[in-house]
């Protein structure tokens, strides 16, 4: 019965640390999404600002704004993507259009300070981006 009792308790603990991790995961994600990306294959442009609205250019051109959020398996995305809504290492960019009010849904294959990829629902080529880097001009 001890046995018992003690393997429970590790198996709550590693529960609870596993949760904590996934969700430091997706907080860094939401830091790090924050900024302009421009693709490597094409024109393509995103911009994500700290208040969860994103701005998508193709060949310079505003196409589309949406709002934005960083979300977890247990999600709209996650959903629809029919993958176990407890899987921890799942985590997804879900862009809301503001103007047709259509969802769409990208799987985050990584992000960091320099590269974001991310495969859109469905779609079986993932897209990479490369930040922008803004130079600091110092004063003089």
């Amino acid at each position: 019965m001890i046995i018992f009792k003690r393997l429970f308790l590790l198996a709550l603990v590693f529960i609870i640390f596993s949760g904590s991790l996934h969700s430091q995961t997706i907080n860094s994600e939401r830091k790090l999404i924050v900024g302009t990306w421009i693709s490597t294959e094409a024109d393509w442009t995103f911009i994500f600002d700290k208040d969860s609205l994103c701005k998508e250019y193709m060949d310079k051109q505003l196409i589309s704004k949406y709002a934005y959020k960083v979300t977890s398996a247990n999600s709209y995305c996650g959903k629809i993507s029919k993958v176990n809504l407890n899987d921890q290492s799942i985590s997804y960019l879900q862009l809301n259009n503001l103007e047709t009010k259509e969802i769409t849904c990208y799987e985050i294959n990584g992000v960091s300070t320099r590269t974001l990829s991310i495969t859109e629902y469905m779609m079986p080529e993932p897209a990479l981006f490369r930040r922008k880097v803004v130079q600091k001009i110092p004063n003089k």
